[in-house]
């Protein structure tokens, strides 16, 4: 979120704590007056794992060294390699 905060399993929470990451997110976390809802970026079949793009962004330069303490292992077509944000 913009001001910081996280969505972190460890630390209480709703449901939405345990949705997975993908690089092709089926879903989006949209923050709105401090609240983080999970929102539907297409269709969802009954039983499909709902998972989105962790994105994570961190403020020094994406070194190989630094995309391998975040890895990605979703397996799409999409996947970076890592869970760190494109770099814009």
């Amino acid at each position: 979120m913009e001001d910081g905060n996280v969505i972190d399993a460890l630390h209480g929470g709703n449901s939405s704590r345990w949705i997975n990451h993908s690089c092709d997110g089926n879903c989006e976390a949209d923050e709105e007056s401090g609240r983080v809802f999970i929102k539907a970026l297409r269709n969802i079949k009954a039983g499909e794992e709902l998972n989105y793009d962790y994105g994570l962004i961190i403020d020094e330069p994406y070194t190989k060294k630094l995309k391998a303490e975040y890895p990605c292992w979703c397996g799409t077509k999409a996947c970076r390699g890592t869970l760190l944000a494109p770099k814009k």
